[in-house]
């Protein structure tokens, strides 16, 4: 009887050794899927805070920032990269992923025309076959982005020292000239005038 049993006991064993080792394998698997997505989430987070940093970067061009200039502005950003991605989620849902290449490519095209931004936007999304209802939706996210873009400028200004400030007063102003001498080029030949951005907070 118990030469039976061993044979028994033994399968059991090696068959709850199995099952244990399949539960073992299927919380590796998921852990590894949640350390992929969180790995995957950080870098498009990454990604977006660069891009960002890079847009306002251009508009101060002239300033070197500290370290702790730096860290505010990405601390700036940060504080706002849900509200940035909300909108691009609202944007996304109206120009659907195969028409955004497009979109950036007449985007760019017309800018490269001398068309000011409402009006290369415009182009982009009338050859995109947007409705002219979108369009509003659309540029009702847009002023709502550049509003908080412009609004971590404001607050990333308000850190400078008088001759970070100065530095990019000059900087503006050069940046100026050229876009007004840009504009009149395009004017003579029947294009767009351009039109520069002035930063908040500068006077």
């Amino acid at each position: 009887m118990v030469k039976k049993l061993i044979p028994c006991l033994a399968f059991i064993c090696v068959l709850g050794l199995a099952s244990n080792l399949s539960a073992q394998n299927d919380a590796n698997e998921t852990e590894n899927k949640q350390t992929t997505q969180q790995t995957k989430k950080e870098k498009g987070k990454q990604k977006r805070l660069k891009q960002i940093a890079k847009k306002i970067s251009r508009d101060m061009t002239g300033v070197e920032l500290s370290e702790d200039q730096q860290k505010k502005l990405s601390g700036l950003i940060e504080a706002k990269l849900e509200s940035l991605a909300e909108l691009n989620k609202k944007s996304e849902d109206i120009v659907k992923k195969e028409n955004r290449k497009s979109v950036n490519q007449d985007m760019k095209k017309a800018r490269a025309e001398g068309k000011s931004w409402p009006e290369s936007s415009k182009f982009a999304w009338d050859n995109a076959g947007v409705s002219e209802e979108d369009q509003k939706t659309l540029q009702g996210l847009n002023k709502q982005r550049n509003e908080i873009i412009a609004n971590i400028k404001k607050e990333l200004v308000a850190t400078l020292s008088d001759d970070q400030k100065k530095a990019l007063a000059e900087s503006s102003k050069k940046k100026g000239k050229r876009e007004r001498k840009k504009g009149k080029k395009k004017e003579a030949d029947g294009t767009t005038t351009s039109v520069s951005i002035k930063l908040p907070g500068m006077t």
